[in-house]
């Protein structure tokens, strides 16, 4: 690790408030929260939710993290980031946002993968799929699409 090197972390919110851990073994699912996740490099804080926002880390509509994973250090500079973010904008546009293939966990995948840091993990970026093929998945679509408008649509001020 090079001193300019910049922390990147991964902060994972719970969209269900619990319910998902309390829920979940009833379902049949074994799942611990409906998860939401941001990259944080440095002091901002970036995600995909009507695009690609960004905040102070853990000061965005999600509440606090209920988690922080470490995914290493960039070597990426702070202009070089901003580039990052700016090309990636294009391919993560509001229409683009889809609770199954396309949310804000394969986003933060995206930018862990160009950043060159860790990956984030796999139950959390296929989560929404793994459940949508789970038996009670099908039941579950109309809190999928609920889910979907609302945090497809949050855009920090």
């Amino acid at each position: 690790m090079n001193t300019n090197d910049q922390k990147v972390s991964l902060y994972v919110y719970d969209l269900s408030n619990g319910m998902g851990a309390l829920l979940g073994p009833q379902l049949g699912l074994n799942i611990q929260g409906v998860w939401h996740t941001g990259v944080v490099v440095g002091d901002k804080e970036y995600f995909f939710s009507a695009g690609v926002q960004k905040a102070t880390p853990g000061c965005t509509p999600f509440g606090k993290p209920l988690k922080v994973l470490d995914l290493g250090y960039t070597k990426l500079t702070k202009e070089d980031i901003n580039a990052v973010m700016s090309e990636i904008s294009s391919c993560f546009q509001p229409q683009d946002y889809n609770l199954i293939t396309k949310n804000c966990n394969h986003f933060s995948a995206k930018v862990a993968e160009i950043l060159g840091v860790n990956s984030v993990p796999d139950e959390i970026v296929n989560q929404a799929q793994t459940v949508l093929n789970s038996p009670v998945g099908q039941m579950l679509m109309p809190m999928f699409s609920m889910m979907e408008s609302q945090t497809g649509n949050i855009r920090m001020s």
